[in-house]
């Protein structure tokens, strides 16, 4: 069944009926089929298609302003085999070595900015220059949660610590003063890094004739280096479950006659339907959901 199917085009009124076939028994052409099918979900299907919004594919520079790391940076291949951040990518199935040679990750022991300590770091680059970095949590024994973990607002303090109570603590164990402490998350983007603009992996996944769009960095890891992979992959990050017109403009540049895969979580079906209909007249090759 297309995506298409039972709703409303706004030129012609026609709700796209024919836009299924069955590949089991056929029992579209069943007596009554349709009548009955039609009457269950007649109430959803008095959407109208959102109109197709062509992206500019104007050459964009403003993106290309290197930002500097958090701070002094290792590569992971030069961390000890037991190194909690390499424990932690193993256990996720990621082949270290890879990830390092087509995604560049490091460690960052020692930053000022203290949601980037001691956590993996994740440059973006943009014709071969760094315009960003994500910085990925992992605890001390190579665990990725950080449920109940919070950062004092104190700048002289910066204690990162687990609350054990319920709810969120209302003052810093650490320096005692009483603002509401921030809950840390998994992932944190670095300071000047326009996320919602670029896409991770652009430089390399462009000189496919396809492309993978997928929420965030780890799926694209996922994707680009498996253990068998020889190759970075064609994924890109668009940071989220949306697609901002700068991230639109940056895929017209790629190609007119690419083909665009939706590879989303389960869980954004609905986001994922809503850019395929947005999108799927800007590329030769399609988009698949």
């Amino acid at each position: 069944m297309s995506y298409a199917w039972g709703t409303q085009d706004e030129v012609t009124g026609n709700k796209h009926w024919g836009l299924m076939k069955c590949f089991n028994e056929d029992c579209t052409k069943a007596f009554g089929f349709f009548d009955n099918f039609r009457s269950r979900i007649d109430s959803l299907s008095n959407r109208v298609l959102p109109k197709i919004v062509k992206a500019d594919s104007t050459p964009t520079q403003d993106l290309i302003v290197p930002i500097a790391p958090p701070g002094p940076l290792t590569s992971l291949t030069d961390l000890p085999a037991t190194h909690v951040a390499l424990q932690f990518l193993r256990e996720r199935g990621h082949n270290v070595n890879r990830l390092v040679k087509y995604f560049n990750l490091s460690l960052c022991e020692y930053s000022n900015i203290p949601q980037a300590r001691h956590r993996i770091i994740s440059p973006i680059l943009f014709t071969n220059k760094m315009v960003g970095w994500q910085a990925r949590y992992v605890n001390a024994v190579g665990k990725g949660d950080c449920k109940k973990l919070f950062l004092c607002k104190n700048t002289q303090c910066q204690f990162q610590w687990h609350h054990q109570g319920d709810g969120k603590p209302k003052y810093c164990p650490n320096c005692g003063i009483a603002e509401m402490p921030s809950s840390v998350s998994k992932w944190w983007t670095g300071p000047g890094t326009k996320a919602g603009q670029l896409l991770l992996n652009y430089d390399i996944a462009k000189s496919y004739q396809y492309c993978v769009l997928m929420e965030g960095a780890a799926d694209v890891w996922k994707l680009g280096s498996p253990t068998m992979s020889d190759v970075s992959g064609p994924g890109m990050a668009t940071f989220g479950h949306s697609i901002s017109s700068q991230q639109h403009k940056l895929l017209a540049q790629w190609q007119a006659n690419g083909t665009v895969y939706l590879m989303y979580d389960d869980d954004a079906w609905e986001t994922t339907l809503n850019l395929y209909r947005l999108m799927n007249g800007n590329f030769g090759g399609g988009v698949v959901p």
